[in-house]
């Protein structure tokens, strides 16, 4: 079904023109990891979601598609790039300590044809894109170099645990961003100034997408949030499920990686314990 709609021209010229700029550089950049056995229907999702982008800054976006066989790339790597839409092809992002999503989102990063790169996972959904795209681009005008929106949830299962595990997770968001001063950044929708970050990453201190605040403020760099309504990203809920058990042993894992994760330090990965 994808390569049969990727053959129809699924996006026309949309992403050719929304790149298109007087100066030949992108006022800013997505980058959208894919996991070429998962993503692919999802990103399509979040594509159009884009493609409805009306406002007067130039967007690239970059599909940093991974977990595929060396010898075998996904053939519809071709009708992406055709429709406009920059794809950079990676078998296996994984290495040593690193959460794989920050090693996908550092790859559409470090690509980027300007310094400002927003970062979705391809569930995201984004209800208003022109408002969010905006907001983005004039942060980093006025010398962001993190920043980031509200993310709530959709496809969510129905049941007490699952309302109370999203209800912890927001509140234990909160805390740490209101009470703490801890920047909560998370892969399904922050931004990043490419010169700020990828010095940071190739020196070791950014192991995983929730590092990224923290290490970012420690180095003094200017960082925005908001959640106004029409800047929210949503991002799917559907591997929650009503189980009470779960819940527990996921509170516990979160507040363990936490601790162990949320320092700054440059040598990130000897602590997530990930293999």
């Amino acid at each position: 079904m994808l390569q049969q709609e990727l053959n129809v021209n699924l996006f026309g010229q949309r992403f050719h023109d929304l790149r298109k700029s007087q100066s030949g550089v992108p006022d800013i950049a997505v980058s959208i990891p894919v996991n070429a056995k998962a993503d692919l229907s999802n990103v399509l999702q979040l594509l159009k979601d884009l493609t409805r982008y009306n406002g007067p800054y130039s967007l690239e976006v970059i599909l940093v598609i991974n977990n595929f066989p060396p010898a075998e790339p996904p053939a519809y790597i071709p009708r992406f790039e055709e429709q406009g839409i920059c794809v950079t092809a990676i078998p296996s992002v994984k290495k040593p300590g690193m959460a794989i999503p920050i090693t996908a989102r550092m790859h559409g990063v470090a690509v980027a044809s300007c310094d400002p790169v927003v970062s979705f996972d391809a569930d995201c959904r984004i209800p208003h894109p022109t408002e969010l795209i905006n907001w983005y681009v004039e942060r980093f005008k006025a010398g962001a170099a993190l920043a980031y929106t509200y993310v709530g949830h959709y496809d969510i299962h129905s049941g007490f645990s699952v309302m109370a595990r999203l209800a912890i997770h927001h509140l234990s968001r909160w805390v740490k961003r209101v009470a703490f001063g801890v920047p909560v950044t998370r892969g399904s929708n922050f931004a990043v100034r490419k010169s700020f970050v990828i010095p940071l990453y190739n020196e070791g201190y950014l192991a995983d997408d929730i590092i990224v605040g923290p290490v970012v403020k420690q180095k003094r760099g200017k960082i925005y949030y908001s959640g106004a309504k029409k800047l929210r990203v949503l991002t799917s809920g559907r591997y929650v499920r009503e189980n009470w058990p779960q819940l527990v042993r996921y509170l516990w894992y979160r507040m363990r990686y936490n601790l162990r994760t949320i320092p700054v330090r440059s040598d990130a990965a000897k602590h997530t314990r990930r293999p």
